[in-house]
């Protein structure tokens, strides 16, 4: 018996081809966050462009529980991992890989420390 699913499989064993899979698979789950992630990537070229003396270009700010989900048993709170990203986040981050803009996640805080978050960020 023959299966014609053999070369799916093998294409899903590239790397990053499980985690594309996964994305997609959720985007039309999802589709609010779908366009959510589309507008923000248009805007990414003007971003760049506009942040071209900077460090980096912020593409898109995370909030906790919506775009990223920290497992309980990581108590750093100054770290976001790529891989806790959700929902239009997680479509963001992974265009901008595909793009090779070297995404990155930036920790930031207030002066006085009252208030602290995560941006995805490019390079200008």
């Amino acid at each position: 018996m023959t299966t014609t699913d053999d070369s799916s499989d093998a294409d899903l064993r590239e790397p990053g081809q499980i985690a594309r899979a996964r994305t997609e698979a959720q985007a039309r789950e999802y589709p609010d966050d779908r366009l959510l992630s589309q507008c923000i990537i248009a805007q990414i070229p003007a971003a760049r462009k506009a942040q071209a003396r900077q460090t980096h270009a912020v593409v898109m700010g995370l909030r906790y529980g919506k775009d990223y989900k920290r497992p309980a048993i990581n108590t750093q709170w100054d770290l976001c991992d790529p891989q806790w990203l959700q929902g239009a986040a997680r479509l963001v981050w992974d265009h901008c890989v595909d793009q090779r803009l070297n995404p990155r996640i930036y920790y930031w805080f207030t002066v006085g420390g009252e208030d602290s978050g995560f941006d995805i960020g490019v390079d200008p």
